[in-house]
This record gives structure tokens, C-alpha cells and sequence, in this order.
């Protein structure tokens, strides 16, 4: 307990007498491990909308994405698997589940694709974050650019009022439940929400710097 006490005075005592909590020690430390992501993960508006039969998504460049992975893998000496291409999740599979018993998926892309113009949104990537889960004896793990977007949350909270407009009960689709990221890889499979892992700022492990 005193060692535990004396750790807790060392991470509040700052120089100059300045209070830091433990959350800025947190944030200090991601800021000071940095890795770059080639800014042409952005052009997201130059690539074509790949609408799907069940989830709603973003097309992403893959080659920036593609090498960030292996930044990873060379600097935490872990082979990544990956699925040859990269998006942003909109939509997902559980939350079309409840949209559909008063939107079609026909309704919902033409909606995102054609009205909301969704391909082209702007994005802010944030940081790599990690998700990890205890599976046996396996520890299972996923790296992702967290992502911060004003306009895809708009999308979601317009989608939800159109929701309630066609008669669906509004505590069944929370628009602002939602933790944009670009997967990048994973060790033995990806890990959702579904994992009990949530894939926001929460679980940054890196900062993010653009390049060129």
C-alpha cells in the first residue's frame, strides 16, 4: 500500500508545483511515441463507394495503410494479418440488424452514397490504437487508426431520425455509440465491440503524424 501511495504522489507532483494527473502522464506518453501515415489516406473522395448487402462503409486507400502495418510489425516484432484492403465502418452489422425492420439497405445507401455524398467525407486520424482479448492461452490483438470525424456522426445522427421517421423506436440505434478507426491489422482475428473492446481514443498506443 505505501509503494502503491508513493507512486501515486510521483505522477502528481510536476514540475514547478504544477498538479498532473494520471490521465496527462497517459497522453504524455502517447505523445512522445509517434509514427507516420502517409497523407494520402485521406483522399478517400478520389476512390469509388462500395456499398454492402448488410453494414455501411467507407473506401479507404489501402497502401497507406498497407505500410503503416508494417511499421508496426517491424517496431513490435509480430507478424499482422490483413484483409488487401482498408475502410472506415459507418454502419455495422448489428446496427443494420436493427435499421432494417424500417430502412432497406437500398433506403440507407442511397441515403449515405448518393444524398449524404458519404465516400467524401473529411476524417481526422487521431492515433493507433490497440485492442487486446484473452482467448485460452492466447492473448489476441488489433491495431487500428482511431479516427475523428464531425461529419460521419452526422450522417449516423441523420440516419437515426429518418430511423424514427419510418416508425423505429429511437433507444434502439444510438448515433453517437460509435468508434470510428481504420483497421490495420490483427494477430489471430480482428476484435470488436462484441469483444467487450472499444476502439476510440481510449485505447491509443501511438500518435499520429501525417506525412508526404
Amino acid at each position: 500500500m505505501k509503494a502503491l501511495f508513493g507512486i501515486i504522489l510521483v505522477l502528481f507532483s510536476a514540475k514547478l508545483g504544477v498538479c498532473q494527473t494520471l490521465a496527462d502522464q497517459l497522453d504524455a506518453v502517447i505523445e512522445r511515441e509517434a509514427v507516420g501515415l502517409h497523407s494520402s489516406v485521406l483522399n478517400n473522395a478520389q476512390l469509388q463507394p462500395l456499398p454492402q448487402a448488410n453494414y455501411v462503409m467507407i473506401n479507404i486507400d489501402y497502401g497507406p495503410i498497407n505500410a503503416l502495418k508494417q511499421k508496426i510489425e517491424l517496431g513490435y516484432g509480430q507478424p499482422l494479418i490483413d484483409r488487401g484492403e482498408a475502410h472506415i465502418t459507418v454502419i455495422t452489422p448489428p446496427e443494420y440488424d436493427v435499421l432494417k425492420e424500417h430502412l432497406s439497405i437500398q433506403q440507407i445507401n442511397q441515403f449515405a452514397f448518393i444524398d449524404f455524398r458519404l465516400q467524401e467525407i473529411t476524417f481526422q486520424p487521431i492515433c493507433v490504437g490497440q485492442a487486446a482479448k484473452v482467448e485460452g492461452l492466447n492473448t489476441l490483438l488489433a491495431y487500428y487508426v482511431v479516427i475523428e470525424s464531425q461529419e460521419l456522426l452526422e450522417f449516423r445522427k441523420e440516419l437515426h431520425a429518418a430511423y424514427v421517421l419510418n416508425g423505429g423506436h429511437r433507444s434502439k440505434f444510438d448515433p453517437e455509440a460509435f468508434w470510428p478507426h481504420i483497421t490495420v491489422g490483427f494477430t489471430d482475428r480482428d476484435i470488436h465491440l462484441g469483444d467487450g473492446v472499444y476502439k476510440g481514443e481510449n485505447s491509443c498506443l501511438l500518435k499520429v503524424v501525417l506525412t508526404r
